[in-house]
């Protein structure tokens, strides 16, 4: 749609589930998971609907695909690897040379962020029933915790990087403590920025819902 709202068109038409779209950096593709044959897997299609095509084809559950800057490559996640644990990565537009990025020990949240100058992937990993702000090489090396969570339930997760590349937005309920009857203080998020290396942690809401998933 327009970012009045108007124009509304529909770029899907099936009876399975389509989700997370992202467009491609020249906005004439856009990528998205869907539930095709009983099972997850990543597809293409132009961005005015035309020649859907499918970007992986594997028995494991393979999400939320996201372009490189350069519109090259695409990374998603997926538990291919043992049935059970998501991990990162990282193909070519055409979906050859599929290359794992991440080895952690009890998986990743499958939705993760590019830098824009190609150089990072950010991703959220758990570990002990929690959930930290990680960043890696776009090769998957020189991993680095951004944050530092404990306890069960608690974590940070959906970092999205500034558009200089110099700062990431996340959701996290370090501090949560919801008086909604129908929340548990786990589901209190509230939204943060921190430098790409880890310092400068910054709170930007405060308050006892649920404030997820930003986005610059």
């Amino acid at each position: 749609m327009g970012p009045d709202g108007s124009n509304v068109q529909r770029i899907t038409s099936n009876n399975v589930f389509d989700t997370h779209p992202k467009w491609s950096p020249d906005g004439k593709s856009i990528a998205f998971h869907s539930f095709r044959d009983g099972n997850w897997d990543v597809f293409i299609v132009r961005s005015d609907g035309s020649n859907e095509r499918r970007f992986t084809d594997h028995p494991g559950r393979d999400q939320c695909p996201n372009w490189s800057p350069d519109g090259a490559r695409l990374i998603f996640g997926s538990n291919r690897a043992d049935g059970e644990h998501v991990e990162i990565y990282v193909a070519d537009a055409e979906g050859e040379n599929v290359q794992r990025l991440t080895y952690t020990p009890e998986g990743v949240q499958p939705c993760t962020s590019w830098s824009p100058d190609d150089q990072w992937i950010a991703f959220h990993a758990f570990h002990d029933g929690a959930s930290d702000v990680f960043v890696m090489r776009s090769d998957g090396s020189e991993i680095r915790q951004l944050t530092e969570t404990s306890g069960d339930m608690r974590g940070c997760g959906t970092p999205d990087w500034s558009p200089d590349g110099k700062r990431l937005v996340f959701h996290c309920n370090r501090d949560g403590e919801s008086d909604q009857p129908d929340l548990e203080t786990s589901t209190d998020m509230e939204i943060y920025t921190v430098n790409a290396d880890g310092s400068d942690l910054l709170r930007l809401t405060s308050n006892r819902i649920y404030d997820g998933h930003p986005a610059w």
